[in-house]
């Protein structure tokens, strides 16, 4: 213990040497930046500011990027509905062409066939009444967000057949099928065959039709 106690002294004497002289420098620094020019001051507290913030974009900046991912979602959302609307179409004529008609001539005879198919479009016809709508609008949707002027040519026959196709349905929905519903209900076998074979034909043309607008779809990707 006796040994010890000077070299704590010596230590204790040698940490006092080293802050005192470390005193100095610190004043010599404040006194220092206290000379520098306001700006420098500013901006030094600016730099710690964004360090410390990870600098971030700014408000603007990230008002324009909010509005351009609510674009593309809104982009996305309208090409989901008219690919979904487009499939229950086709999907739906398909089936009723080269299924439904077939199975139920050869199964059926005319006056029980006859209204199978009235009662089949009275189901059918307004599920793709919807879809039209729904295929309409948003191809017009996305047509007008691009401009006409800058849409791919395949994107103005697309909508050219498209609007073709909805009038070959209108008068399927709104002219031949009421009449089927009529000749069928006064059990007018020979009328109500010949309104459905109009009926199969406009599908049938609505059908190729959608095929060339599937063709227009690729080559306008």
């Amino acid at each position: 213990m006796v040994l010890s106690a000077p070299s704590s002294e010596k230590s204790s004497r040698i940490v006092r040497t080293l802050h005192g002289s470390a005193q100095p420098f610190a004043r010599a620094n404040l006194h220092r930046q206290a000379a520098w020019p306001a700006r420098w001051r500013v901006s030094s507290s600016v730099s710690r500011a964004k360090r410390l913030s990870g600098g971030g974009p700014s408000a603007p900046t990230l008002a324009r990027t909010t509005k351009g991912t609510a674009r593309a979602m809104l982009r996305q959302l309208l090409l989901l509905l008219h690919l979904l609307g487009a499939i229950a179409w086709l999907g739906g004529m398909f089936f009723a062409y080269f299924c439904l008609r077939p199975a139920a001539a050869e199964v059926l005879k005319p006056p029980e066939r006859l209204p199978l198919w009235s009662a089949t479009f009275s189901r059918f016809l307004p599920y793709m009444a919807g879809a039209v709508a729904v295929i309409l609008a948003t191809g017009l949707s996305m047509l007008l967000s691009v401009g006409f002027s800058a849409a791919p040519p395949g994107w103005h026959v697309m909508f050219a057949l498209g609007v073709v196709m909805a009038a070959v349905f209108g008068y399927i929905y709104f002219s031949l099928f009421p009449k089927l519903q009529a000749h069928c209900k006064a059990q007018a076998w020979p009328s109500a065959a010949e309104v459905l074979n109009r009926i199969r034909q406009l599908v049938a043309l609505n059908l190729v039709l959608g095929f060339l607008v599937v063709l227009a779809a690729v080559s306008a990707r």
